[in-house]
């Protein structure tokens, strides 16, 4: 073989290298990660995501946005043969290459929705097992070309945060063989940073095998605005929380569904209205409170009278005839 054909074969071979997922060492059978919009199942080991996508070409995590964004990806940890006990994932930092900023890690807080100072956020990603397709035909006809192509098997429908109880989605995760494991990352872009691209290392800890995934942000020259050029909402009923967790959390959902851009809304009357009036004034949502994000001291907007029917208050014909009742009662003929 001549040294042309030798250095040929030498660079088709680092390229290969370089288009096929992470691999790692003992438990850890392949990582690689995928933008925040899609569905990676536990146990789909050949997704077409795996080699390349938006945010992944085979050996580096590429994210891209704005400043005021929560900018988001996942990262997936395919187990190998003999399963992973104990596996943990982190963030340190991003830092700008000319390093005149940085966007930092600080480990969450016992309530996760505390978000000031906590740019970096890390979750598990918990897996339901649907063994039933959905007929949620007022969104789509099952059968249809809008339905879901694969409904049933174990599918991802939980965010979990880092520091939860062990075995119930806290880190270290335990992650059954030949099994994906998500992991979900988000970075918070503030009003203040400078565009430019930040690059980091993601840490891997499985089993007390560690590995690094290169990670570059690409951050514009320009700034999303606080108020949402879309109002979108989300129904909410205080007692849930209070029957499934055991107390009122009405402030920390609400802190969470404002950094996602959307509102939680049920049914107001001027009195409930009045007592939550930080939350439309915007006050609920400051760093004094726990809030940083998009929307900052910005309030909500959507105050419905009511929700899922009117009701009766607004039925005319009704109080009309509750008046002419009592109308009636008066009559001199009742005297």
């Amino acid at each position: 073989m001549n040294v042309a054909k030798g250095r040929s074969l030498a660079a088709l071979l680092l390229i290969t290298y370089l288009l096929l997922p992470v691999n790692a060492a003992a438990s850890v059978r392949h990582i690689w990660a995928v933008n925040d919009g899609e569905k990676v199942d536990r146990d789909d080991l050949n997704n077409p995501n795996k080699s390349s996508n938006s945010a992944w070409d085979g050996h580096t995590i590429k994210i891209f946005g704005a400043r005021n964004e929560i900018i988001s990806f996942q990262l997936i940890v395919e187990a190998a043969e003999e399963g992973i006990k104990q596996l943990a994932v982190a963030l340190p930092e991003l830092r700008q290459q000319s390093d005149r900023a940085r966007i930092t890690y600080a480990p969450p807080a016992l309530d996760p929705t505390n978000y000031a100072g906590r740019p970096i956020q890390v979750f598990s990603i918990n897996y339901m097992h649907v063994e039933t397709p959905s007929h949620a035909d007022w969104v789509f006809k099952p059968g249809s070309p809008a339905a879901p192509k694969n409904p049933m098997g174990w599918k991802p429908v939980q965010l979990v945060p880092e520091n939860a109880k062990v075995g119930r989605g806290g880190f270290p995760l335990q992650v059954a063989p030949s099994q994906n494991q998500g992991v979900w990352i988000e970075v918070y872009t503030n009003k203040n940073l400078p565009a430019g691209i930040y690059r980091g290392q993601i840490n891997v800890n499985a089993d007390d095998q560690k590995q690094t995934i290169p990670i570059e942000l690409e951050l514009f020259d320009f700034t999303l605005p606080d108020r949402n050029s879309m109002d979108a909402m989300v129904y909410y009923e205080s007692f849930q929380p209070v029957m499934y967790q055991g107390r009122n959390l009405d402030a920390q959902y609400n802190r969470f569904a404002h950094r996602q851009r959307i509102e939680l809304v049920h049914e107001y009357n001027l009195e409930t209205a009045a007592a939550a009036k930080g939350r439309f004034n915007g006050h609920d949502f400051t760093k004094a409170l726990g809030y940083e994000g998009p929307g900052e001291g910005v309030g909500n907007r959507i105050i419905p009278r009511t929700f899922y029917g009117p009701g009766t208050d607004f039925d005319e014909r009704k109080r009309v005839a509750t008046r002419r009742r009592v109308d009636d009662l008066h009559h001199p003929e009742f005297s």
